[in-house]
């Protein structure tokens, strides 16, 4: 016999903890059955809410209006403003001979997208920043796609703290002592009992500590009713707490006459089902969608790019003069968001972030590169050597519809950053495909023509006496570069390609 009472203790103990993460309608007995009434009223949605095309209510992945949720004014359907909108009729002695009113909290029931299973959280004004659950950074961000369900809950944590002072007498913890989960003991119950629980939250780490995670309604309001019957068989109906969920649909049925309503001696997962399809059937709780921060568009535009003299194809020497081997770069867009730029291999692995918008090519290995813009707020985050698709922000970023192509070459090779196309004179067929190219536009000032490959090395081709066309039908197909020098001593140049 005594080893079946430490048993039931030991029960009464956990399941108490788990019994006030969510609660069902109830008529609380404390302190010899006052019978008082609790309710939780129904959960008004906010007015700032916000809603998609469908109707379904949304919020912002970022958190950032997370704010549009906060309860005001008159949140239950008892006529008092938060946070007394779900009183007890009237305060409720306790053991010790103080007084308890109920307190209010607002539970959510949150699925995160990349898990599969769920999780309760609270809050006392009526919101839960997706970014940022806990407020201290301590809860992992919630990804999009996540379902956050709203509801109300009335209860009194006077009472909760005084079950909570009587198993933390030493003739009661005694008896339980040994039941108690590995590492704690009677000193963490009598300390625990000293601080008194302060919220909800505290309940949930309790429940989590003493087996007893609420992940989901249905299986919380089965512990209740388990917990509540025991304590009636067992002549504990004293210990029995007040408490209210605006998720349960009607205030007049109770969990247990929901249970005994079930024909024959059903299961433990046929009852929970029992609960949740009656859960299903109310409608006094909403649910949020977690959604990308559609606001991005309206806030970063990565726009378009381009180099010196708004130039989208630049061609480096390693060794040329500073006003040639160092290249600014600046972009078309009117936002004033960060902006920065990516160097990144002409595949697009990610090279570096270009700092102060300013590339210095001097000395570098003759290769081929591309300057991407991005427009951004938070912070950047990329991993060198990875595809400029993976680059992203913690918050909003815009990538560049274009980018600067670079042709960077070894040595001195005289190339000027100017297109020929500035100069009057235009390059055709880019791409070449029948071994043949012509130059269109004043040819007079025209002294040398050059055709490079992307080593630098110059190839043989034959030139037209009038200069308007070149023969390049002994060159392999690939990348190049047309230099042209003029007799002012300037030059320019261009790139092409043969297939």
């Amino acid at each position: 016999m005594k080893r079946t009472s430490i048993s039931l203790l030991s029960l009464i103990l956990l399941v108490c903890f788990s019994c006030i993460s969510v609660q069902a309608q109830s008529m609380c007995g404390f302190n010899g059955g006052n019978n008082l009434s609790v309710s939780a009223g129904n959960i008004a949605i906010p007015a700032d809410a916000v809603q998609d095309e469908n109707g379904n209510y949304t919020m912002l992945v970022d958190g950032s209006d997370y704010m549009n949720y906060a309860a005001e004014g008159e949140l239950a359907d008892n006529g008092a403003p938060y946070p007394a909108d779900a009183n007890l009729t009237e305060s409720v002695p306790l053991p010790d001979g103080s007084m308890s009113s109920s307190d209010y909290a607002y539970i959510f029931e949150i699925c995160p997208a990349s898990q599969d299973t769920c999780f309760v959280w609270s809050s006392t004004n009526g919101t839960v920043n997706p970014a940022d659950l806990a407020g201290d950074g301590s809860l992992p961000p919630l990804p999009v796609g996540s379902e956050i369900c709203v509801s109300g809950f009335a209860y009194s944590l006077g009472e909760i703290n005084a079950i909570l002072d009587f198993v933390a007498n030493d003739f009661v913890c005694d008896l339980i002592e040994e039941e108690l989960p590995s590492g704690y003991d009677c000193n963490f119950i009598s300390a625990l009992a000293d601080e008194n629980i302060s919220d909800l939250n505290e309940l949930f780490g309790l429940t989590a500590l003493f087996g007893y995670t609420a992940n989901r309604l249905e299986d919380a309001l089965f512990s209740i009713w388990s917990v509540e019957r025991l304590l009636n068989m067992n002549g504990f109906s004293d210990l029995t707490p007040c408490y209210s969920s605006s998720a349960w649909p009607n205030p007049v049925l109770s969990v247990s006459s929901l249970m005994g309503a079930m024909p024959g001696e059903p299961s433990e997962e046929e009852q929970i089902e029992e609960i949740a399809a009656e859960l299903a059937s109310g409608t006094s709780a909403y649910c949020i969608t977690v959604v990308e921060g559609a606001d991005c568009a309206e806030i970063v535009d990565g726009a378009s790019v381009f180099g010196i003299d708004g130039a989208e194809e630049l061609v480096i020497c390693t060794s040329g003069p500073p006003s040639e081997t160092i290249v600014s770069y600046g972009n078309t867009g009117n936002s004033e968001t960060d902006y920065a730029y990516i160097l990144t291999t002409a595949s697009g692995a990610i090279v570096s972030q270009i700092a102060m918008g300013e590339s210095d090519f001097t000395d570098l290995t003759a290769n081929e590169f591309r300057v991407y813009g991005v427009s951004y707020t938070g912070s950047l985050d990329f991993n060198t050597g990875a595809d400029i698709s993976s680059l992203s922000s913690d918050e909003c970023f815009s990538l560049s519809s274009n980018w600067v192509s670079i042709t960077l070459l070894d040595g001195n090779c005289g190339v000027a950053n100017e297109d020929i196309s500035l100069t009057g004179i235009s390059l055709y067929p880019n791409p070449s495909t029948e071994g043949k190219l012509y130059l269109e536009g004043d040819l007079s000032n025209v002294d040398i023509i050059q055709i490079l490959d992307m080593q630098g090395r110059q190839i043989p081709v034959e030139i037209a006496h009038d200069l308007s066309s070149i023969s390049i039908d002994h060159a392999p197909a690939g990348n190049y570069l047309l230099n042209i020098h003029y007799k002012s001593g300037q030059s320019s140049s261009a790139s092409f390609v043969i297939r």
